[in-house]
């Protein structure tokens, strides 16, 4: 049987010109919500990784390091200004194997606790993608819920050869786009997995994403008397922000 190593990992380096205050909100978002979802997971055979450039405020690394060491999670920091960067962080930390899952959450968004543990439930072959397709979109500034969907959003695991993952150039050969995340479903063997299985978190100052209520299929508001049960599976609840982010 052929085997793998997984990694769960985080691209944090891409609003590098944010201000100060910005950079240490996001990483108690990251802490307090992104963290604590993996924390909560029934499967912790993963590595979380911090893809990260150099040009990361330098400042911001003593805080970054400490939240990942009192997670207790498998974690390091990958820089990549240098495709080489990858293959001497992989081949040095992680053990060599057949395939590695690649597993992308941005560092404001949640897991559910049995997430990797389907994930890893998927045997590995050449050329497969797996998609969370259909999860939650939580507010939590207003203790706001409702389902999202989207046919190839930022939750998807790539099965790379070994081989493949070690530069961004092989990376993207293998990949056959350097385009966006909702380009993996139109150009691998991709299979659709359980949903509810993640949430896109609003918390005031996301780059992109903005809380609308959308009146179609996929997208249905969620009671508010529900919210909590779900949110427990992800390891929070609704009073999470307001005790954690809001009370500094």
């Amino acid at each position: 049987m052929k085997n793998f190593t997984h990694i769960i990992h985080s691209d944090y380096s891409r609003n590098v010109g944010k201000n100060f205050d910005w950079w240490v909100r996001r990483l108690k978002i990251l802490e307090t919500f992104t963290i604590q979802s993996l924390k909560n997971q029934t499967n912790k055979n993963f590595y979380f990784v911090m893809f990260l450039r150099r040009c990361f405020p330098e400042n911001l690394l003593p805080e970054l390091k400490r939240i990942l060491k009192d997670s207790k999670l498998k974690t390091e920091i990958i820089y990549y200004d240098k495709p080489n960067d990858i293959k001497e962080k992989i081949t040095s930390l992680f053990p060599k194997t057949d395939f590695i899952y690649d597993t992308r959450i941005d560092s404001d968004d949640l897991f559910h606790k049995d997430a990797v543990k389907e994930i890893q439930s998927h045997t590995p072959e050449l050329r497969k993608a797996l998609i969370y397709q259909a999860g939650y979109c939580y507010n939590a500034i207003e203790n706001k819920m409702r389902n999202h969907l989207m046919k190839c959003p930022p939750f998807h695991t790539i099965m790379y050869p070994y081989e493949s993952f070690l530069t961004l150039e092989k990376m993207n050969e293998y990949k056959n786009t350097t385009r966006g995340h909702d380009q993996v479903i139109s150009v691998f063997n991709s299979v659709i997995l359980s949903s509810g299985k993640f949430i896109v978190l609003l918390h005031g100052n996301n780059n992109r994403t903005r809380y609308s209520e959308p009146e179609r299929k996929g997208c249905e508001i969620i009671e508010t008397n529900k919210i909590n049960n779900i949110l427990k599976d992800f390891g929070i609840n609704s009073k999470t922000f307001k005790n954690k982010i809001c009370k500094e």
